[in-house]
């Protein structure tokens, strides 16, 4: 077998393409020839020596070599793989043997897959060749083996790390809609000193707003603190407090008596 790796341009990133070849037609080719010197060694054993035991053992090979003779004709005659790095897509196509082509009436397969539907893309060795796979949410495909080895590694290494990053966000994604996280808590502080709060709270992010009717955002600052100062600014009540003068005595006022004494009068007395 034998498969050819070949480098298309098209458009700005050029196109990688990885052909396989089957050769098991050599194969066919070979029990073919078996049979055929088979079948004038035993004509000419008849003939000449008439001999039952070689006459056995030409005969039974004839027969298997007529049967291995067919097992080409069930391999795939060739495979192509080809990436567009433009487009994002992943193209494999298979042209089945000559035997699938008359009697299943199948020429070739052809699957088109989106990098970003690839669940998985690999090789599988089997004797001495590769298979080449891929598989998506809607389909799949696998290969003969078709491909030496190396042979499909420009294509496999290019398109794995981009889907395993998407199967990680997949599950990531999973993850999330199974186990939800607790929601959010959207914290609000407000305060009457901006300068004072940003001088205690030097990492908290402020946002001074001079709105009555702010309507605060739905997603807050990273630290969830966020300021909210309204036109009319909360003054707390206060009261001057009475302090108490020291070392000055009170003054009473003086009282008088209605019978003892009475306030002096600006008139002048007389003696009866």
């Amino acid at each position: 077998m034998k498969s050819n790796p070949a480098m298309h341009g098209s458009g700005d990133e050029p196109d990688v393409i990885v052909k396989g070849k089957s050769r098991m037609w050599m194969i066919g080719l070979l029990f073919f020839l078996i049979i055929v010197a088979s079948f004038v060694i035993l004509v000419v054993v008849i003939y000449f020596y008439n001999l039952w035991v070689l006459i056995s053992i030409f005969g039974i090979a004839i027969v298997f070599s007529f049967l291995l003779m067919f097992i080409p004709c069930f391999y795939d005659k060739e495979s192509t793989v080809k990436y567009d790095p433009n487009s994002e897509t992943l193209t494999v196509t298979v042209i089945k043997s000559t035997y699938l082509r008359f009697c299943r009436n199948q020429k070739e397969i052809k699957r088109i897959f989106n990098i970003k539907e690839i669940n998985y893309i690999g090789s599988t060795s089997s004797c001495c060749l590769n298979k080449f796979f891929a598989t998506s949410v809607n389909t799949s495909i696998c290969t003969d083996p078709l491909f030496k080895d190396g042979q499909l590694d420009p294509i496999i290494k290019t398109i794995r790390p981009i889907v395993f990053a998407q199967n990680a966000e997949r599950n990531r994604l999973r993850e999330i809609e199974l186990h939800p996280p607790p929601q959010q808590q959207n914290v609000i502080i407000v305060v009457q000193n901006a300068d004072e709060y940003i001088r205690q709270n030097p990492n908290a992010q402020i946002q001074v707003i001079n709105n009555g009717s702010y309507n605060p955002p739905i997603t807050l600052p990273q630290q969830l603190q966020q300021q909210n100062q309204f036109t009319q600014q909360y003054q707390p009540d206060s009261f001057p407090a009475d302090q108490p003068s020291y070392g000055l005595a009170p003054t009473i006022p003086p009282v008088y008596s209605s019978i003892a004494s009475a306030p002096p009068q600006d008139s002048q007395l007389t003696k009866s």
